[in-house]
């Protein structure tokens, strides 16, 4: 698992008005398979 915060560095909206501070409050998931994953899955194997 990798966390990365950005913090105030990439806001999503202005932190001028409450309504951008409340669009920067996020948590964003990606979920990613590696390579092995992505192997058995071609090979049909994962079902």
């Amino acid at each position: 698992m990798t966390i990365i915060g950005y913090g105030e560095k990439r806001p999503v909206a202005t932190n001028e008005t409450k309504t951008g501070r409340q669009q920067n409050r996020r948590v964003e998931i990606a979920i990613y398979a590696n390579d092995e994953l992505k192997e058995a899955a071609k090979n049909g194997e994962i079902g």
